[in-house]
């Protein structure tokens, strides 16, 4: 219960600071990179 509240508002903070293609890029470049 008291989880949701953090979590939403940290998911909010991540989209009003990086937006769908930005994370979408991020998250493709970081996948296709070998670790």
């Amino acid at each position: 219960m008291g989880f949701t509240s953090p979590v939403k508002t940290f998911q909010h903070g991540l989209r009003s600071k990086y937006p769908p293609r930005s994370r979408l890029r991020w998250h493709i470049s970081n996948s296709s990179s070998p670790r």
